[in-house]
This record gives structure tokens, sequence and C-alpha cells, in this order.
């Protein structure tokens, strides 16, 4: 019984020291920095760019970061990983090392010990199963197998090396040369000679989302029977514009206009949102609605809530993954917006489920 409860309470301490406040990160006058979900500044906007933050609510949180036209990675302190100084940082899966290249040259960094492990100056690294060992490939196209400390297992003299893990753990490496494929243990030495096997290497590369947020009279929609008017309600001169299903709960709303004017009606034609801006779109990358006030800006109207979230009042509502590495996407991103705000050049992040803006305390 004792050594369950023990088990229990150290289970509680871990969760506690993992799990952090969420960190955010922020633009102002086009430079970057970190706020928390407490408005709190952890480091000033001194960035040329930061990306979202990876376990944006972990104690491992960390982010790509830009400085002077070269990428690193931070933790969320602020503090550097990895120094500034690459054309390209990609963090594999494991985040025990990191892809890095300059000037057409591709090395790794470990992270563990904070250095660069594998030299800069292959055509490419590919971190085998368990990022041991790596495949390195010279600009001959010519591949061997290297350790995390670059000491070179298998020498790079064939088209082709892959790993095979055994039952027992360890590994066989098989290189591939003209017909042949040679088999090698771990200390690199020779087992046997097989058939040839053909394989394909493959790159890959970070990719950044990209999205274009265009207010578009002519989008797609998907036509549901049109809310009848109560006039007594919302008066004679307002007309039906359009009526909208949301598709989670199977509720109705109406967009309604004026001669100029357009607003959001319940099915009991009870306002939701006044009749005062240029343009409602329903936008199929943003759930929910799109308002256009008068004065050019942006809020959002979200269907889930059946309310304003926010008022137009930003120069721009897109989706955070936009500023997200999809080679490591975590779905809680989706949870959120990113707001250009109406000061020149800055944003901040908005959770869509909460209506939380994080914004730096004034």
């Amino acid at each position: 019984m004792k050594k369950n409860i023990f088990l229990l309470l150290t289970i509680f301490f871990v969760n506690i020291l993992s799990a952090q406040t969420r960190v955010f990160p922020f633009k102002k006058n086009d430079k970057w920095g970190i706020i928390d979900e407490n408005q709190k500044i952890i480091k000033e906007a001194t960035f040329d760019y930061i990306t979202f933050f990876i376990n944006h609510d972990l104690e491992s949180a960390h982010s790509y970061a830009s400085q002077n036209s070269r990428w690193g990675l931070i933790d969320r302190k602020g503090e550097i990983i990895i120094p500034f100084g690459y054309d390209h940082v990609l963090l594999r899966n494991t985040a025990k090392t990191a892809r890095l290249r300059l000037d057409g040259k591709v090395g790794t960094f470990d992270l563990k010990n904070r250095k660069v492990c594998i030299p800069i100056i292959y055509r490419n690294v590919t971190a085998l199963k368990n990022e041991k060992y790596f495949r390195v490939i010279e600009e001959n196209k010519k591949c061997g197998i290297a350790d995390i400390n670059h000491k070179i297992i298998i020498p790079i003299e064939y088209s082709f090396v892959e790993d095979e893990i055994q039952e027992d753990g360890s590994i066989i490496f098989k290189a591939m040369q003209d017909s042949l494929i040679i088999l090698f243990d771990e200390s690199g030495n020779v087992l046997k000679n097989t058939n040839k096997e053909e394989k394909k290497d493959e790159e890959n590369g970070p990719y950044f989302m990209d999205m274009d947020m265009d207010i578009d009279e002519d989008e797609d929609f998907v036509p549901v029977p049109p809310i009848k008017l109560d006039s007594s309600k919302i008066g004679s001169e307002i007309k039906l514009y359009r009526t909208i299903k949301n598709e989670k709960n199977g509720a109705r709303i109406g967009i309604v206009r004026t001669a100029r004017f357009y607003g959001i009606i319940d099915e009991k034609s009870n306002l939701l949102a006044p009749i005062e801006y240029e343009k409602i779109k329903l936008d199929y990358d943003l759930p929910g609605l799109l308002l256009l006030g008068q004065d050019r800006l942006y809020g959002w109207f979200s269907m889930d809530q059946n309310k304003i979230m926010l008022p137009a009042e930003y120069q721009k509502i897109e989706l955070a993954t936009r500023y997200y590495s999809r080679n490591n996407r975590d779905k809680k991103i989706d949870n959120y917006f990113f707001l250009t705000t109406s000061e020149k050049d800055s944003g901040v992040f908005f959770d869509i489920t909460t209506g939380q803006i994080f914004s730096p305390k004034k």
C-alpha cells in the first residue's frame, strides 16, 4: 500500500514539474519575443522570427527562431539551444538530434551535449531508427554509416546503406554496391554478401504552412433550408442573405443585411451580431465567420459558441499553423489563431476555445 501511495505521489509531482504555463511568440515592431499565458513577457521582442513552440505547455517547450537570416533553436525562456548560424535547422522527432544545413552542406547537432556532432560537410545526413547511427551521403552520392560522434562505421563508398534491428536488439547494416548487398555488424565487420535489393533514399526538409486570408464574394458554401425571419424582432427592412448550418450541432444561423450592412441572427431572429459589418464570410479554413468592420478591420464569430469572440479590431486573422513547422506538428496548435494587430508590424496568438488573447500587458 505504501509503495502504491509513493508511486502515485511521484507521478503527481513529476506531472507538476513537467506541466508549465503555456508560452507563445508575440510580434512587436516586426520583431518577435516570448510571452506566457498570464501576459508576462519572458523575452522581449528581439528575434527576427519565432515559430509556435513545440510542446508549448510543457517544460520541454522549444521553438525554431532566426536572427540575421540564420536559424537556431531556443527553449521556453528564450535561451539558445542551437546557436543562430544555419540556413536551416530541423529537429528530429525524438528531439535528441537536429539536422543542420549551411551553404548547401548538412550535419547533425547533438542536443544533449549541445554541440555539432557530425560536421556540416555532407550532401545529406539521415538519422537511423534509434539515432545512434546516421547515414551520411557525400556529394558523389556515396553512402556510409557514422555514429553520433562521427566515427565512420561503414565506409562512405556504397550506393545505399540501411539498418535492420535484430530480435536481440543488435543492428545489422545492409550496404548496396553494384550487384551485391554487403552485411555489416555494428563494429563494421563484414558478415556476408547477398543479392541486391533496390532502395530509394528520400530527403525531407521543413515546410512552413502559408495561407491566403482573402475576403471573397464568391466562396463556396453548403446550401441549407433558409431561416424564416421574424420582422417584429428585426424590422421589415432586414433581409436574409444566407443561412448556415453548424455541422456539429445542426443549429442554423442566418446572415442578414440591410442595403449596406450585415449582421447575424439565430433561428428565432435574435441578433447574435449587430447589423454593422461591411461583409460577413463563412471561411472553411477558419472555423466560424469572419467579420469585416466598417474601418476595414476584421473580427471573428464563433459558430460553436454562437457569439462574437473577436471584435473587428484586427488587420488580419490567420490559422496559427502558418507559424508552425509541419515537421513537428502538434494538434494543440489547431486551438489558436494569430492576430495581426492595428499596431504596425505586431501580432499575438488567440485561443479560440477560451477567447484569451496572449498580448503583453501595457
